[in-house]
Formats: structure tokens, sequence, C-alpha cells
């Protein structure tokens, strides 16, 4: 990905974490910063089926998950010639892919957002009385413009909730800046070259297998880290609205392993717990004010709860 995303390396790090977790990530920030290049990179290295989307105001939640069966089977099931044919036939909406890229998220109304999240957490869509399950792996990015931005919503709770990783991405700096503009004709050329580097079969494979490599009891201090921060987030109640939920806890310590298998380690330190802790926690609370209004931003609650709360090596001395 490095061939194409200058900089970045959150955002690369997340895309890898989603795809060994099985998640889903979430980019944000102002239009321009690489996004949706992100996105459309990764799926480039990937050798799995690939769709994207752009929300837009006027779009209905048949547009994305559309399942009809073509022919309703009959009472008997004696169904016989071009008719059985046409009883297995489906139309698929967009969702139906292993890798999919919604962009622009936030431009869409709610229900079409929850929509797209019950995809994204029961990883089937139901039509009448039959349930279509997705194949694995499946994965779903977002992206979407800071809220502030003409023609947005925002991302509903429980979508954001579900999201496993938030990235946000800003202005790259000058020498970034001056890489990315040397590259742009052969970027918008698609003149790159870029590597398959994971089947669908070895993603599975890798996923089931960090499944198996990394698991921890409640009690472990690895668990109890993970926890303490997401709660130190929680209890910030003059900041925030909410505070993660068990949800943000979990995403926390599977997220902190993935970099941990990035790293090419089992040891999973309190290091990778604080480099996942932005991204992990960033999407799972709302702010009461913004800092031009007296409050703080997501970053500076999570950062002061991470040095809030003792490392585990602390606690065992």
């Amino acid at each position: 990905m490095q061939k194409v995303i200058v900089g970045q390396e959150e955002m690369v790090n997340c895309y890898l974490a989603a795809l060994i977790i099985g998640g889903h990530i979430w980019s944000e920030g102002p239009p321009g910063v690489g996004k949706t290049l992100g996105a459309r990179t990764f799926a480039k290295i990937l050798d799995i089926e690939f769709k994207a989307i752009q929300f837009t105001p006027d779009l209905l939640p048949t547009d994305i998950k559309i399942a009809v069966d073509l022919l309703s089977e009959s009472d008997s099931g004696d169904v016989q010639g071009e008719a059985a044919f046409l009883l297995k036939k489906v139309i698929r909406g967009v969702v139906f892919t292993n890798f999919l890229l919604v962009d622009e998220a936030n431009r869409a109304p709610q229900k079409v957002q929850a929509a797209l999240l019950e995809v994204m957490q029961e990883r089937e869509v139901k039509t009448g009385a039959k349930t279509h399950k997705l194949d694995r792996p499946y994965m779903v990015a977002l992206t979407s413009n800071f809220i502030e931005h003409e023609g947005t919503y925002g991302i509903s709770e429980a979508l954001a909730d579900r999201v496993t990783l938030k990235t946000r991405l800003d202005y790259p700096s000058f020498e970034e800046e001056c890489r990315v503009a040397a590259m742009r004709k052969d970027i918008e050329a698609d003149r790159i070259n870029l590597k398959k580097v994971f089947t669908k079969e070895e993603i599975v494979e890798m996923q089931d297998l960090f499944d198996s490599l990394y698991r921890y009891a409640p009690n472990h201090p690895l668990t109890e880290y993970a926890v303490g921060i997401a709660r130190a987030v929680r209890v910030q109640k003059d900041f925030v609205t909410y505070g993660p939920t068990p949800r943000g806890s979990a995403d926390l310590l599977v997220s902190a392993s993935a970099l941990a298998m990035i790293e090419g380690t089992l040891e999973v330190s309190p290091d990778h717990v604080k480099k996942m802790a932005l991204s992990a926690l960033r999407g799972t609370f709302n702010l009461k004010a913004d800092p031009e209004h007296g409050g703080k931003d997501h970053d500076q609650i999570i950062t002061e709860a991470i040095e809030s709360v003792k490392v585990f090596s602390e606690k065992r001395s």
C-alpha cells in the first residue's frame, strides 16, 4: 500500500488489523486526503471480490441490499424447466461481496445506515422467509467527511459502535504532499503496480489462526488494561455524552492483538494497546462540546485516559 499511500501509517495498520480481526473500518477526514484511495488501494492487494457505493441523500435501503427472488416457489415445490432456473436466480445488491467500500457514508439518511448496520452486524441479508449468508471474509470500509461539511448527516451511534476501528486523516506534511503531487498522474492513470498478497482462502485461514492464538481470560492483565482505558473514557462525564460500550473495550483488546500479529509477535504488550487505543475508541463516544466551545476532542480524551491507567507491569509489582 505504501507505493500509493504516502504517510497515513495509522490508516494502513487499521486496514490490516480490521482484515485480521474480521472487522470493519471507518476513515474520517476532509476531502482529498486519501480516504477513498486508501480503501481502493487495499482492495487491489487482496484477491477477493470488491464493490463500492457512494452514499447520497436520496438513497434507499433497497439500493444496497436487494436480494429478491425472481420467482416464488409454489406450495408444492414442483417447479419445472425455465421456471426452475429462475427460482434460483437472485438480484444481489452491492452488499454481496467480500470487501465493500461505502464512500461518504454520512451523506445517507438514517434508514439507509440502519440497513447497512444490519448487514455488518448479521453478515446476512433477509428476503422474506429466506436468509442469504454473506461469504467470508466480509469487511466494510466507511469513509466520511467531517460533519461540518455541507450535505452530511451524522453517523448513527449504532453504526459507529459496529465499526471496529476509526482512523482520522488530516492533511499531509510538506514532504508527504510533495510526494503525493509527484505521484498524482501515475495514481490517476493506475500505472502503479500492486501485487496481490492474500487470497480469499488465505485471509480466512489467517483470521482463524488469529482467533486461536490470541485469547485472554477476563482477569488477564492485558484484558484489564484495555477495559480500564475504555472505562477511563466513559467516566469523563463533563466531556462525553456517553462512553465506549463493552464492544469498544473488546475492540481495543483484539485490535492490539492484531497489531502484534502484524509485527510478527505473539507477545501483546501495553504499547500495542496504547497504539490502537485512538483507533479502537475514537468512534465509540460522542462529545458534549467541541474544543472551540470549551470541550475536548476525541483524541485528547482518549490520551488522557491512557495516561490515567497504570500499565499491568506496575500492577504486578
